[in-house]
């Protein structure tokens, strides 16, 4: 039976071909522009996410007012990092990170500024989710002179990935490459193309509380949350910062602020009010930009039922005639939502289409790198498939 209805609603389409391709164009418009947007959101929503337990990952901003200026930044104090690994036993992991560029040289091989990472030895204990290919990563940033390379740098300094135990210069400096990484993720707030291990750290740093210089991350063990991070990140403040900032500065005045704030890494990317190592988005933007696509969306089926019912004056003779022929009603909604079905199955395939043609303009306008592979990945064709149900089945 429901082959019956899809064969004459094919059959009926074909003879109303003008208002049948009217519909399918407006019904393609939206849909595409529906999955692109949508797969935008969903990236924007998946930043960090590929870290295994990302919402135990937490770095600290801080908010001082010392004397005049407010501070809100995500250099932290130096001296942060030793004092969570002693004072809170709930984090597993801590490492300092400070954001620099740097040039590397091989033989006559030098290549521009590129991003790296100073890191303690502990990076890797925190960031389990980037993918090193080669070397160990437990180890890889255990000695002093440790640079790990991304793939792509690694081929454009060395012309190949798999240079575990090279050596090359770094401002200056002779460094060995102790391990190799996949490049890092779009998706990560982190943006990179190396990772060195820091070496030292002058005096002036080491128990400085008013020097905001590292980014701090720490990793939390199962089950510690953010708020219990935060009161133990106010106590660290308590007993240790305010100690330093006294013996500095003397007692407080009316206006000081001094505040460590615990931001879960998931929330970095979309929601952190302070400056950023890398890509920075905005929750607002992200829900404006989902209304757009559903209103795009919602205009395209309006405009397919508008059509529809534009027609009904057109079809009563044939809905008469076949009610004469002992059509019933269960028959008659039967052939309009097959017609409809079809008509939307037709739009949604051709969605894709136009989609993937589209693919490379997007990925330009919206600054992203999305694949063929994200537009048919399982989940769009299952949202597609029930976008097009939904529309076929609501005419």
């Amino acid at each position: 039976m429901l082959f019956n209805y899809l064969t004459i609603a094919a059959r009926t389409l074909r003879k109303r071909i003008g208002p049948t391709v009217i519909n399918i164009l407006g019904l393609t418009a939206g849909i595409a522009a529906c999955l692109l947007i949508g797969l935008w959101v969903e990236r924007e929503l998946s930043f960090d996410d590929f870290h295994p337990g990302a919402d135990r990952i937490h770095r600290v901003a801080i908010e001082a007012r010392i004397t005049d200026a407010m501070t809100r930044t995500i250099g932290v104090p130096a001296p942060l990092a030793p004092a969570i690994r002693s004072d809170v036993p709930q984090a597993e992991a801590v490492v300092r990170v400070r954001p620099d560029r740097v040039i590397f040289r091989k033989g006559q091989t030098a290549l521009s500024e590129r991003q790296a990472l100073k890191v303690d030895s502990t990076f890797f204990d925190v960031f389990d989710g980037f993918d090193v290919v080669r070397g160990d990563p437990n180890t890889a940033l255990q000695p002093v002179d440790a640079v790990v390379l991304t793939e792509t740098t690694a081929q454009e300094v060395f012309g190949r990935a798999d240079v575990v135990g090279e050596t090359l210069q770094m401002d200056g400096d002779l460094r060995r490459v102790t391990a190799v990484m996949s490049d890092v993720p779009e998706t990560s707030h982190l943006q990179f193309r190396a990772v060195v291990r820091r070496q030292g750290m002058r005096d002036v740093f080491k128990e400085n509380w008013t020097g905001f210089a590292f980014v701090t991350y720490a990793r939390l063990v199962d089950g510690a949350t953010t708020a219990d991070f935060q009161s133990q990140l106010d106590a660290i403040v308590e007993t240790r910062a305010m100690q330093d900032v006294r013996g500095r500065f003397g007692d407080p005045s009316d206006n000081f602020v001094y505040r460590l704030v615990a931001e879960s890494l998931p929330s970095i990317y979309l929601h952190s009010p302070y400056n950023n190592v890398g890509p920075s988005g905005s929750i607002s933007v992200v829900y404006t930009i989902s209304l757009i696509g559903l209103f795009i969306l919602l205009i395209a089926c309006i405009n397919f039922m508008n059509l529809a019912t534009a027609r009904a004056t057109e079809r009563a003779t044939e809905v008469g005639m076949r009610k004469a022929l002992g059509a019933g009603r269960k028959q008659l909604a039967g052939q309009f939502l097959g017609e409809a079905t079809v008509t939307a199955a037709i739009a949604t395939l051709a969605a894709f289409i136009v989609s993937l043609m589209a693919l490379p303009l997007f990925n330009r306008l919206a600054g992203t790198s999305l694949t063929s592979g994200d537009v048919l990945g399982p989940w769009t064709v299952a949202a597609a498939i029930l976008i097009a149900l939904v529309v076929g089945g609501g005419r």
